[in-house]
C-alpha cells in the first residue's frame, strides 16, 4: 500500500510540473542503468571526493521514472566528470606503454652476453643480471632475453639467466627471466671503451677562465 500511495504521489507531482508529452516520454523511457550505465562509476583519482557518486535507486512501482530524471539531474551536476576522468586514463595510457617498453631493453640480454661456443653467460652478462635484481626498482626486476632463431637457443639462455639469477640468493625470491622479440644493440666493446676514453681525454679543465680572478679584483 505504501508504494502504491508513493507512485501516486510522485505521478501527481510530475503531471504538475512537467508537460503531457515530456512526462510521457519518461515514462516510456529505459532503466537508469541501461540509460546512463557504469560511465560515472568509471573515474579514476582526478575526480574530487563525491563528484562521481552514483544516487542510489529507489525501489518501488515508479523507481523507473524516479531514477531516469534522478540520474539526468546527477549527470548535470557532475559534469564533466564522467567523459574527463577515462579521457584522462586513456592520456596516460602510452607513456605507461613507453616507460614499459623503456625498462625491458634496459633490462634485456642480447646475444653477445652469452659465449658463443659454450652458450654461458659472459662476464658481462653475469653484470648486467646482478645489476637488474639489486640496482633497478624492486617493481621492474625482471630479466629478458633476446630470442634466436633457434628456440633451443633461446630456452638454453633462459636457463642459464634464470640459474644464475638463482645462484645469487637474493631475498626477493625466485628470478623472472622472459624471452623477448627485442633487438638489443650490438657494439664491440672496444667502441665502448673507446668512446669514453674519448670524452675524458677532451673534458675542459675544471678550472676558472683567465683573468677572472683580476677582473673580480678591478671590480672591488
Amino acid at each position: 500500500m505504501q508504494a502504491i500511495t508513493t507512485a501516486r504521489t510522485v505521478s501527481r507531482r510530475l503531471a504538475t510540473l512537467l508537460p503531457a508529452g515530456l512526462l510521457t516520454t519518461a515514462i516510456m523511457a529505459a532503466p537508469a542503468s541501461a540509460f546512463w550505465g557504469t560511465q560515472g562509476g568509471s573515474c579514476g583519482d582526478g575526480c574530487s571526493q563525491g563528484a562521481c557518486a552514483q544516487p542510489r535507486p529507489v525501489k518501488g512501482a515508479a523507481h523507473d521514472l524516479y531514477n531516469h530524471l534522478e540520474n539526468g539531474r546527477a549527470a548535470n551536476a557532475m559534469w564533466p566528470y564522467p567523459y574527463v576522468c577515462p579521457d584522462r586514463v586513456w592520456a596516460h595510457g602510452p607513456f605507461d606503454i613507453m616507460v614499459v617498453n623503456g625498462w625491458r631493453r634496459q633490462n634485456l640480454l642480447g646475444a653477445h652476453h652469452f659465449d658463443h661456443e659454450t652458450g654461458k653467460l659472459t662476464k658481462a652478462g653475469k653484470l648486467k643480471i646482478e645489476w637488474i635484481l639489486t640496482q633497478s626498482p624492486p617493481s621492474r626486476r625482471q630479466v629478458f632475453v633476446e630470442r634466436s632463431m633457434s628456440d633451443d637457443i633461446t630456452q638454453d639462455r633462459i636457463a642459464k639467466a634464470t640459474e644464475f639469477a638463482d645462484g645469487l640468493q637474493l631475498d626477493e625470491g625466485e628470478a623472472i627471466v622472459q624471452d623477448t622479440f627485442v633487438r638489443s644493440p650490438r657494439r664491440a666493446a672496444s667502441m665502448v671503451d673507446g668512446e669514453r676514453n674519448s670524452y675524458i681525454e677532451n673534458r675542459k679543465p675544471a678550472v676558472l677562465p683567465a683573468g677572472t680572478t683580476s677582473t673580480s679584483s678591478q671590480s672591488n
